[in-house]
């Protein structure tokens, strides 16, 4: 337990340190809140008929382009998955990804299916969960440059690649271990160059049809990381498609880790060094991050964090509506965004007005959950609508108890 003496100079320390980074936005929260939780909680049926409570990307198959440490609140993913240890040919399937390698995917497999295992039941104000802790979560610690894992996502059944390092502009995401036609939605990370439109700062191609790039914003809309990579204002296929919250508490090092690259004190107080993609997250209030790490989270940001975010409302989207392509996923996620930075003269843009005013920064807008995931729902119990028909006619509602309701009235 730290002496009285010793929190009043963490406190100095912190308030130091969130001098040196300014005031760059609001507190984090979990990603057990807004709308997210909503849509996850959400009613529904399916095209069969069948009543089903809640949407979490049930059995939905992701592989992450990371390796990922062992930690309690992504033990059901990974064991629906396959660990977390390598299984690639060549590869000895019971060798556990070293530490090493893992530490910056064990955040962003938080992101997508961490379930709150240690958050719930302790004096944390809210559970820290992930956007989609139903999924089937795949890791062997690498990225696939060739084919050899077309016959492994094949036999997985993999449908969303969720990658979040930096990467060769050159080698294009499709070509990244997936067969040509792969009905795989590829989900990537824009960067955190930050930049101003003069030139390309994001590390992908993005105009390849079954490829998402993600911007990194608040999440309460209120404007775009600095540091999210911007593309070429003259190059639309340097822009990402959409932009997803990039700040939260996420599953970390287990509480008991030695942190022992990035030093004890840091490691304790968790804020980040200046100039780092967490930087816009260091404004933080101290206590809380302090609880958060004796509880195995971390602060994390940057488009590393939003990308994964993206990858979980597509899991969900895919739960509620089987056969929905990688295309048409990708259609809805776009048309159901919401625009949230202002157009001159145009007071409630659509996607589309909003993305030729803000694409080269934010794409379509920030990601719609509840849109998303109702638009994919709506698709499966109308057999003949396309993916511009369900963005115009999905519905919600709500039960008795409050809950959501996916397209009440449809099918």
């Amino acid at each position: 337990m730290l002496h009285r003496s010793s929190w009043v100079g963490l406190i100095a320390l912190g308030a130091i340190l969130n001098l040196a980074v300014g005031a760059l936005g609001p507190l984090p929260s979990t990603l057990d809140t807004g709308e997210v939780l909503e849509a996850r909680s959400a009613q529904w049926t399916d095209a069969t008929g069948v009543q089903h409570q809640d949407v979490t990307g049930d059995d939905v198959s992701v592989y992450t382009t990371e390796g990922v440490n062992q930690h309690p609140d992504l033990e059901a993913c990974l064991d629906k998955g396959n660990h977390g240890y390598a299984s690639i040919a060549g590869q000895n399937p019971s060798t556990p990804v070293g530490d090493a390698q893992s530490s910056h995917g064990t955040l962003t497999a938080g992101v997508l299916c961490g379930d709150g295992t240690l958050s719930r039941g302790s004096d944390l104000q809210q559970p820290v969960t992930g956007v989609a802790p139903g999924m089937r979560l795949f890791s062997f610690g690498g990225i696939c440059v060739d084919s050899d894992c077309a016959p492994w996502f094949e036999h997985h059944d993999i449908r969303i690649v969720s990658h979040s390092m930096t990467g060769d502009p050159t080698v294009k995401a499709e070509d990244r271990g997936a067969s040509p036609d792969a009905d795989i939605l590829f989900v990537m990370s824009a960067g955190n160059g930050g930049g101003d439109g003069s030139s390309a700062e994001t590390i992908f191609p993005y105009d390849e049809e079954r490829v998402m790039g993600v911007a990194n914003g608040y999440a309460d809309g209120s404007d775009i990381f600095k540091l999210s990579s911007r593309g070429a204002k003259d190059d639309p296929s340097t822009w990402p498609h959409i932009t997803a919250p990039g700040c939260t508490y996420t599953p970390g090092l287990h509480p008991e880790a030695t942190v022992s690259d990035h030093g004890p004190l840091r490691a304790l107080l968790n804020v980040p060094p200046v100039g780092s993609e967490s930087g816009e997250c260091a404004n933080i209030d101290l206590i809380p991050a302090l609880a958060h790490r004796a509880h195995g989270y971390h602060l994390a940001s940057g488009t590393s964090m939003a990308a994964p975010y993206v990858s979980g409302v597509a899991a969900m989207m895919f739960e509620v509506h089987p056969g929905l392509t990688a295309l048409e996923a990708k259609h809805l996620l776009t048309r159901t965004a919401e625009p949230f930075l202002p157009v001159p003269g145009n007071a409630e843009p659509s996607p589309e007005e909003f993305h030729e005013e803000h694409g080269y920064k934010a794409g379509y807008g920030l990601v719609n959950a509840t849109g998303a995931v109702a638009a994919a729902h709506y698709m499966a119990l109308e057999p003949g609508a396309d993916a511009s028909e369900a963005v115009d006619a999905y519905h919600v509602g709500y039960a008795l108890d409050g809950a959501l309701v996916l397209n009440p009235n449809a099918g």
